[in-house]
């Protein structure tokens, strides 16, 4: 499967003359940490990331207008925590390969562990380190927690509830 690296540089070596050779080594070099770290996460954690990154770039510009109240209400459906310290963190799951191995690059990340269940688990990770425990190799996924609603309106009537407490 072509990506859209290894198409812009087919095209730009056999644009200069380069040797068709030349490109597909070049397009063979292994991504970078980051890249290979952002394909553990999953699309929620990375959308939420970006949009950390940029509100931070935005809260340099005019300071004193966005702060951590402001990106957790805007993002309210993730399970954000701000530390005493000020830091932000980020309730996620994680499946590990080593799960003591991955408990320890979480705690020295500034994280905490609440739960393991065989290769699982869920911890509180400063957000501004997910991509670089993402990036360790002890970990295989990483998924951001998300808040859930009981939605108790459609199911009272799909195992007829309704029915039995009006009496029927």
């Amino acid at each position: 499967m072509f990506n859209f690296k290894r198409i812009f540089l087919l095209a730009v070596f056999s644009i200069f003359g380069s040797s068709f050779l030349g490109g597909m080594l070049l397009a063979a070099q292994p991504d970078s940490s980051s890249n290979r770290s952002s394909q553990k996460m999953g699309a929620p954690l990375r959308v939420l990331l970006r949009a950390a990154e940029s509100s931070s770039q935005h809260a340099k510009k005019q300071p004193g207008k966005s702060g951590f109240q402001t990106f957790a209400k805007k993002h309210r459906q993730f399970a954000l925590h701000q530390t005493a310290s000020g830091q932000m963190m980020v309730s996620v799951f994680l499946k590990a390969e080593n799960p003591a191995r991955a408990k320890s690059a979480i705690l020295k990340a500034g994280g905490r562990v609440s739960s393991m269940a065989g290769d699982i688990l869920v911890a509180k990770i400063p957000l501004d380190s997910a991509q670089a425990i993402a990036g360790r190799p002890v970990i295989l996924r990483m998924e951001v927690s998300q808040k859930q609603e009981a939605l108790l309106d459609s199911s009272r009537s799909a195992m007829n509830a309704d029915v039995g407490q009006l009496g029927g």
